[in-house]
């Protein structure tokens, strides 16, 4: 009796727009055809795997020269009505099914920027951070409405 071969899923990666200038230089730098020259520099510069200061400097870049992402539209009346349900009943860090719809939907309205809730796994940091950092933009939106 022959055993089938299951096929495994191979995880997707969700694609984050970068913050600033320090992303853009990470990304070019661990990109494939660089990567092994930068661990070679690395560790002719860095002896015995000392830190090199590449996170603080990528902070750094990010703060003087962020890339930033402006509201292409305003809130519809319903849409603010149903961020602001959210805001008030929401649990940070903790998403549903119904809020991830609501932030991907209001999100891509506001910014005109598409996001797939396929491509966002629950169990991930990564999608995790992309959700908050959706939610923090949009909160920014939201806030300057009240004021």
């Amino acid at each position: 009796m022959a055993k089938k071969q299951v096929r495994k899923k191979k995880a997707t990666k969700v694609k984050v727009t970068p913050a600033g200038l320090g992303d853009v230089v990470e990304n070019v730098l661990e990109s494939k055809p660089i990567k092994p020259l930068t661990k070679v520099i690395k560790k002719a510069i860095f002896k015995d795997n000392d830190d090199c200061g590449c996170e603080e400097r990528k902070q750094k870049l990010n703060k003087l020269f962020p890339i930033r992402r402006k509201p292409v539209r305003c809130f519809t009346e319903d849409l603010y009505k149903r961020y602001s349900n959210y805001i008030k009943n929401r649990t940070l860090k903790l998403w549903n099914d119904k809020e991830i719809d609501l932030l991907i939907e209001t999100y891509a309205y506001i910014f005109a920027t598409q996001y797939r809730k396929i491509d966002l796994c629950k169990n991930c940091q990564g999608s995790g951070k992309l959700l908050l950092k959706m939610s923090n933009e949009l909160d920014k939106v939201h806030s300057s409405y009240e004021s």
